[in-house]
């Protein structure tokens, strides 16, 4: 929660919402024997019950030697309003001389304890609480007792290899093992079958296991900031898969014997070293979501067609000099990014993309405005920046949803009064053009409305007189 006034807040929170003065007094019996040598201040306790009224504890303990956990019941008990699943995570992180954590609370759902020197986890669990931990290394050994567990963060702990106890969380849906030094994953994957989410980013890890594919519930798999070189064409083999990340990692080609399940939905492959994606676009395709950007893709195929249900498309910081005709049939496009290419034209077809919302042009060589823009009726944002545009066309006004217009780093020299026309554009961003001046028309409209705007130096003098 941020809040720039917070006395102001708390005295809002306590007189609407909990109503009784008696309530400061209530808060400070609960925490008074907390630090005997500094009493805390009042204004310090609302605050600390402000944050979990958000839902989120961070940042929570003021005196890093106590442990907190065992006063959330009570402070949860003393506000009516407050549903029991309201209080979701406490942090205790970075803290220095806990011993031992109560994990017994009934408020709490997720206790993070990452990077700790605590030595004793208290391992008294109630059914259906503390249904996740996060868990470090404590003493160079993983301590897991509650084999119930549903989600397990372990991360920064340098680790070369996961832990057999892991694989004997059989109730485990999340896995999240990111920052450590994993080459080998193991391969008794096959024991945890509930498992939906992992996590295996920023290692060291080459390939996957075969036993890896037995996780038949998966949903999301996150193999970022690997050194992976190809995309397992077993990754069919996770009937439920609907996420993979694969960002920055070492994949120069993709197999043409690659295919997805049903209802795969999004693949990032963002910061690579990709040549095309011809063997990622097959004639069934269930893709919605894409990311090959800052890739080396110099084409687009014809068969880019066959993605009729993507949403959104990342295509940025690549080599790519032409669209093929067929662009036109992705007509569920919502945001599209060719930034950073290599284009000078868009194809005729590109105006049958009603659907999009987002555009990203900018760093392309148009040398002027692409006239076949005026036909995306529904697009929200565009950017068209860093090219060499010089005019900005009348036929812009036909884009009535426009609120956001980026067209710094060009040739423009004047701003024209017809895009007082759009009456939804928020945001013009002009900055580094060749403007001299702006019309009178504009300067009033932007008066008149919340309206933001950058131009060039020579134009902040003129606005100053």
């Amino acid at each position: 929660m941020i809040m720039q006034n917070i006395h102001t807040m708390i005295e809002d929170f306590l007189v609407n919402r909990l109503g009784s003065e008696d309530f400061q007094n209530k808060i400070y019996k609960i925490y008074r024997n907390l630090d005997d040598k500094v009493p805390r201040k009042v204004s310090d306790m609302i605050h600390h019950l402000f944050v979990i009224c958000d839902q989120h504890v961070d940042e929570l303990l003021y005196n890093k030697n106590i442990d907190h956990t065992k006063y959330l019941d009570k402070i949860k008990a003393m506000v009516d309003d407050i549903d029991k699943d309201i209080i979701k995570t406490f942090n205790i992180c970075n803290n220095n001389a806990i011993q031992n954590v109560n994990t017994s609370t009934r408020s709490v759902d997720l206790i993070d304890i990452d990077k700790e020197v605590i030595s004793v986890v208290k391992q008294k669990y109630n059914i259906g609480l503390m249904q996740t931990t996060s868990l470090s290394k404590y003493r160079n050994e993983i301590v897991v007792k509650n084999k119930s567990i549903v989600a397990l963060s372990i991360f920064g702990q340098d680790l070369r290899t996961i832990p057999n106890i892991i694989f004997e969380l059989k109730h485990l849906k999340k896995l999240y093992f990111c920052w450590n030094k994993l080459v080998d994953i193991g391969d008794t994957w096959g024991n945890l079958q509930h498992l939906q989410e992992i996590d295996l980013s920023c290692n060291y890890i080459h390939n996957y296991p075969a036993s890896l594919f037995s996780c038949k519930n998966l949903r999301e798999l996150n193999l970022n900031n690997n050194n992976i070189t190809n995309i397992a064409t077993h990754i069919r083999c996770f009937k439920n898969l609907e996420s993979l990340f694969l960002d920055s990692n070492e994949i120069k080609e993709i197999d043409e014997s690659v295919s997805f399940p049903g209802g795969f939905k999004r693949l990032s492959l963002q910061c690579n070293q990709i040549t095309n994606i011809n063997n990622l676009i097959q004639e069934i395709n269930p893709i919605v979501d894409l990311n090959v950007s800052m890739n080396k893709i110099k084409e687009i195929s014809p068969k880019i067609k066959h993605l009729k249900d993507i949403s959104s498309l990342f295509l940025q910081n690549n080599q790519i000099s032409e669209l093929p005709e067929t662009f036109g049939k992705l007509r569920n496009l919502k945001n599209l990014n060719l930034s950073d290419n290599n284009l000078k034209q868009l194809p005729k077809c590109f105006f049958k993309l009603k659907g999009l919302r987002s555009l990203g042009l900018s760093q392309n060589k148009f040398d002027s405005f692409p006239l076949v823009l005026s036909g995306l009726i529904n697009l929200e944002r565009l950017d068209l920046s860093n090219n060499k545009i010089n005019t900005i066309p009348v036929e812009i006004t036909e884009l009535k949803k426009l609120t956001s217009l980026y067209l710094s780093f060009n040739k423009i020299e004047y701003v024209p009064v017809f895009l007082i026309n759009l009456p939804k554009l928020s945001l013009l961003d002009l900055t580094a053009n060749k403007i001299k001046r702006i019309p009178d028309e504009i300067k009033d409209h932007v008066k008149t409305k919340i309206f933001r705007y950058y131009l060039t130096s020579a134009f902040d003098n003129d606005h100053k007189k």
